[in-house]
């Protein structure tokens, strides 16, 4: 009888922490988000052999993050 008092505790435990994450969730999803740090460049990685250019590489990337 032990253990089916402990596995019924157990469950209701876990759907008590389901419940309750599923509720901070819908709290974080409806706080307006503010930017933290929003930045964006170009790179460029150019391979140099016997004095000149072998190749070429470059492109854009953007970062945004929120809280």
């Amino acid at each position: 009888m032990f253990w089916v008092t402990f596995w019924i505790q157990l469950a209701e435990q876990t759907q008590q922490q389901q419940q309750q994450q599923a509720q901070q969730q819908q709290q974080i999803q409806q706080q307006p988000q503010s930017k933290v740090i929003e930045a964006s460049g170009h790179f460029a990685n150019n391979q140099i052999e016997n004095d000149s250019v072998s190749w070429i590489q470059g492109g854009l990337w953007h970062l945004v993050v929120y809280n």
